[in-house]
């Protein structure tokens, strides 16, 4: 049986040591997690509920591998899921903007 482990969680992005005020920064972080965990639930990539409906991102906040389904995995296997963050942070997208993991998503089914 494979071992499970944690892809991503939001306290090693909030709790990173930095030289400037990181409060925006960490709002940033939060609202794109509350955004893809809305996603991979709603496209049906998971295994479990990850957050409510009306539950927010925190700094325990995590997606493990055995919380993501196959395709949902390979989001951030093929990287997919580090692009859209760094779109996010280049200020090129705002969290809510989901149509890079839609067709990121599209290209994994269609493959």
């Amino acid at each position: 049986m494979e071992k499970d482990f944690i892809i991503i969680k939001a306290s090693w992005e909030t709790h990173r040591e930095r030289n400037y005020d990181s409060f925006a920064e960490n709002q940033l972080t939060y609202s794109y997690y509350n955004s893809l965990i809305t996603f991979l639930q709603e496209q049906g990539l998971t295994t479990r509920k990850i957050l409510s409906i009306n539950e927010k991102a925190n700094d325990n906040t995590c997606i493990k591998k055995s919380d993501l389904k196959e395709e949902g995995y390979l989001l951030f296997k093929k990287k997919y899921i580090d692009k859209w963050v760094d779109l996010i942070f280049d200020g090129k997208r705002q969290p809510t903007d989901i149509k890079y993991l839609e067709k990121s998503l599209e290209k994994i089914r269609n493959q």
